[in-house]
Formats: structure tokens, sequence, C-alpha cells
């Protein structure tokens, strides 16, 4: 039998840890997605962080892999309601870019390339705590 010990799967080798807090109004977000899209150069999948009822959330590069690749990341809010009714069955989230959302925050905090929020993720992980603005009508025209 060969055994690989120290071996590692090339997909999640180098993801390192990111999770934080969503606040809006300095009170925990209660639902949405963090969205992290790769800056150029770096050369990562979207990562994913569904926000829970107290505001944490955890990402997850591909939205199944625990962690993000190290490097520079704009950072997207999806703080859409939620669906009524019961959860969708497992699988990969609807991806926010292709999809109109209620959103609350800044319209500039819903856009990859408007948002103001940018974390540079350090090859041990990090902690990311998001402030939101408070409640404002955003302009879909």
């Amino acid at each position: 039998m060969l055994a690989c010990v120290g071996c590692a799967d090339k997909r999640t080798a180098d993801l390192v840890p990111v999770t934080g807090v969503v606040r809006q109004d300095g009170r925990p977000l209660a639902h949405g997605t963090v969205v992290f899209v790769p800056a150029p150069p770096l050369r990562a999948p979207l990562a994913f962080g569904h926000i829970g009822p107290d505001g944490r959330y955890a990402m997850r590069a591909a939205s199944k892999y625990a962690g993000v690749r190290p490097g520079l990341y704009t950072v997207v809010i999806d703080a859409s309601a939620p669906a009524a009714g019961p959860p969708p069955e497992a699988g990969p989230p609807i991806d926010p870019f292709l999809r109109p959302v209620a959103t609350v925050g800044s319209a500039d905090s819903t856009s990859h390339e408007k948002t103001d929020f940018r974390c540079d993720v350090p090859a041990g992980g990090t902690t990311y705590d998001i402030d939101l603005p408070g409640r404002r009508p955003v302009d879909r025209q």
C-alpha cells in the first residue's frame, strides 16, 4: 500500500482561512453573501461566504473549498432578502452578478467594478469585518 504523507490536493494546497462579520449601522447583517473577486493579476476562483443570522461568514473558494488563495480581492456584498420557504438543495450559490438583487448599503458595494471594499489576504489567512453604511435605495437603471 502506498501512503502519501503531506500530499495535498492541488485545488486546496494554498487556501487560507478568511472569516469575518458583516454589519450595517453597527448591527450584524442577518443574511446574504460575501463574494471575493480576484484582482488582476491574481489567478484564483471566485470565493463565496454565506452570511449567517449573526452576521458571520467564512469564505469558500469556488463555492466548495474552505478558504481562499492569498492575494488581493475586491469584495462584493449581496444582501438580498432570503427567499421564503425551505432552503434550496445543496449546491453552488447563484452567481450574484447574474441576477438582480434587493441590496442594502451602498450601490457601490454590489459591483466588483465599483466597490470600495478590498481585502489583501495574507499567506496565513485573515479576519475581514465589513461595515456597511445605512440603507439607501439602489438605482438599477
